[in-house]
């Protein structure tokens, strides 16, 4: 080796060396965005994955598809829950919507002609699944969790909207091992969580933030990407 090409690989070890490490800032909070990051092959979809919020859909009365949205500013969810049903994982993830206030919560749902199916998670009126909810991870944020199913985002189109829209559609995935499992037009993604605010209920609501608890969550979205 040269010397001169010693000194091109030393210098550029050297700068390597020199830069500083960026830890991805931690907060809590007790509200939250669910953001995307991809955890799987990533794919050529119509719809952008990574870095998109999670919210709803309307399909109906209190019924929302959950679906990935890269233009919008995404839903605020809490983590509802005693301290006990936190510890054993039996909380549920929540959100406020409607006129008065009123909890609409994510659902996760079974196949009930085939388990290992696909099936789109929905933030419908009520408290939403037990279980579905974040992991508590030694340190730092955890991200959303449903026993042992994926996430994953699909390229797709739905029925309430007409054959033009494309949706980036959130299913629970429970089959294993869930990489070879994931179709063609879908992504395996985990949802982590935005620090946000979560703000006062206005009177006359519905909705109740008595059992909110606060998370470990990532304070701005270039941590999460």
């Amino acid at each position: 080796m040269s010397a001169k090409v010693f000194a091109t690989i030393l210098a550029a070890a050297s700068v390597i060396s020199a830069a500083p490490f960026q830890p991805r800032a931690v907060g809590s909070s007790k509200g939250f965005k669910l953001v995307a990051s991809i955890a799987g092959a990533s794919k050529d979809l119509s719809v952008p994955i990574q870095g998109a919020y999670l919210e709803g859909a309307h399909v109906g009365a209190g019924l929302n598809t959950a679906v990935l949205n890269a233009t919008t500013q995404g839903t605020i969810f809490y983590q509802n829950g005693t301290a006990e049903e936190v510890q054993q994982g039996l909380s549920t993830i929540v959100s406020d919507g409607g006129t008065p206030l009123y909890p609409y919560g994510l659902r996760a749902y079974l196949n009930s002609t085939d388990a290992a199916s696909p099936v789109a998670l929905a933030i419908n009126g009520g408290v939403g699944t037990t279980g579905v909810t974040l992991t508590k991870p030694a340190s730092g944020p955890g991200e959303l969790e449903w026993g042992a199913a994926s996430f994953i985002a699909c390229d797709e189109t739905l029925l309430y909207y007409g054959p033009d829209w494309r949706f980036a559609v959130v299913k629970d995935l429970v089959a294993s091992p869930a990489e070879s499992a994931v179709p063609d037009n879908c992504v395996q993604i985990n949802l982590v969580p935005l620090c946000t605010t979560l703000n006062d209920l206005p009177p006359g609501s519905v909705a109740s933030h008595e059992f909110a608890n606060e998370v470990a969550c990532y304070e701005s979205l270039s941590d999460i990407n």
